[in-house]
């Protein structure tokens, strides 16, 4: 399945999605992420036409997109989300969400709570195998106007089980002055 990452956070340095990307590879799919700083203190800035045109344009081959956020960057989050899911499947998560699911879920039909690391793999394997995605722990989901609001899986207590973070930059691209370019170290 190809899916993509997409990170609002104002840095690059998004270990969650990072180490979501990773567990997401360990089980054969194809992975890109996209981090989408503003550079810019002023959590009301939206992305700029150009920006979220330019992103559109990356995801089109897309089967699955993630897009996390925090409370200061859940704006851009909801303004790249409310675009995308007219024509993809798209994933609301990060601390945003965790915190106010509620609130998250009127913007997303798939609401990430959480740790997502398990959660995001076993949505993406089924979606792929084509098998139930409505009792996924740790994740509320809409199909067919019908609500699924699903409870948070325990903690996973072995931290060694999941892959190390994915900093393998030749699948990361990032918005610097408002175009997307490839990732450099």
């Amino acid at each position: 399945m190809k899916i993509h990452l997409i990170s609002t956070s104002t840095t690059s340095s998004d270990q969650g999605l990072r180490t979501i990307s990773s567990n997401l590879k360990r089980n054969k799919h194809e992975v890109k992420i996209l981090f989408l700083p503003l550079g810019t203190d002023d959590y009301n800035k939206l992305y700029s036409k150009d920006a979220v045109n330019q992103v559109i344009n990356e995801v089109k081959g897309s089967d699955l997109i993630g897009i996390n956020a925090m409370a200061s960057t859940s704006k851009r989050a909801e303004q790249l989300i409310k675009i995308l899911k007219e024509n993809k499947t798209v994933v609301y998560g990060g601390h945003h969400p965790t915190f106010f699911p509620e609130r998250c879920f009127k913007i997303s039909d798939i609401v990430v709570r959480g740790e997502a690391e398990e959660a995001f793999v076993e949505l993406a394997n089924n979606l792929e195998n084509k098998k139930d995605i409505t009792k996924i722990k740790n994740i509320f989901i809409r199909i067919n106007n019908k609500e699924y609001r699903n409870d948070v899986r325990n903690y996973n207590q072995e931290l060694d089980l999941l892959e190390k973070p994915d900093y393998d930059i030749e699948d990361h691209k990032i918005l610097e002055n408002n175009k997307l370019i490839p990732f450099q170290e």
